[in-house]
């Protein structure tokens, strides 16, 4: 899908890295060994890197309005 809105796609690909997020978060709480547990950790730091990214993004725009993570 195509978006002609720079706001809401924006915001899609916000809400999109928080679902990623989420669910890298009950990988690293289930991880199996701690080599595992560490590959996730390391990969969440990178999701949360990219939402704080677009958060800047939003706010650099004058759009300070961040919608909640789970409306």
């Amino acid at each position: 899908m195509v978006h002609n809105d720079p706001h809401r796609a924006i915001v899609d690909m916000l809400m999109t890295e928080r679902h990623i997020s989420a669910a890298y978060d009950a990988a690293i709480l289930q991880g199996i060994g701690e080599d595992i547990r560490q590959a996730f950790k390391h990969i969440q730091d990178e999701e949360q890197e990219h939402a704080r990214a677009l958060v800047d993004a939003l706010r650099q725009r004058g759009w300070s309005e961040v919608p909640p993570p789970y409306p």
